[in-house]
């Protein structure tokens, strides 16, 4: 008998992470995490992980991915004006390891800081800890429709179970 699979009908920047890109956002943010700690040598640093958090906050920043409300989510809602800062300055903190620039890295590090990188790369980390590993876990999406239109507002809800 074959197995039939359901088909998910996400609002867009709502579909859940993919498990793929979960692996790479979780090596992003621990190499990130690393490299502010101190456990992690400049030289050592994968920048493919740099560039995959900038790609998580632009993403976040532009609202042009299927799964960017629930990355922005994940790292606690940050402001437009923090997701526009932190973009700039990782893409500085990138091209600055590059060519071992050490007063940019160290610059566009406490950019990041002051733009509050460390709270939402915790706020991420806080998030993945504590999901349940349960099957029955998931996501509930409440959307209001065109079929009730005494609702003016549309209202798109988003809770994460655990």
């Amino acid at each position: 008998m074959k197995k039939q699979k359901s088909i998910a009908k996400w609002g867009f920047g709502m579909a859940p992470i993919s498990s793929r890109m979960q692996r790479r956002y979780d090596a992003a943010v621990q190499t990130t995490l690393d490299l502010f700690g101190g456990n992690i040598e400049l030289q050592k640093v994968p920048l493919d992980d740099i560039s995959e958090l900038k790609g998580m906050f632009n993403r976040c920043l532009r609202q042009d991915q299927w799964d960017w409300f629930s990355v922005f989510t994940e790292f606690g809602e940050p402001s437009h004006k923090h997701l526009r800062e932190i973009v700039h300055n990782l893409q500085t903190l990138r091209r600055s390891i590059i060519t071992d620039d050490q007063e940019s890295i160290e610059s566009a590090k406490q950019q990041l800081i002051d733009n509050n990188l460390l709270l939402y790369l915790h706020n991420y980390q806080e998030d993945i800890n504590s999901s349940s590993d349960s099957d029955d876990a998931g996501w509930v999406y409440i959307l209001s429709t065109r079929e009730q239109p005494m609702m003016k507002i549309r209202i798109y809800l988003c809770i994460r179970l655990k």
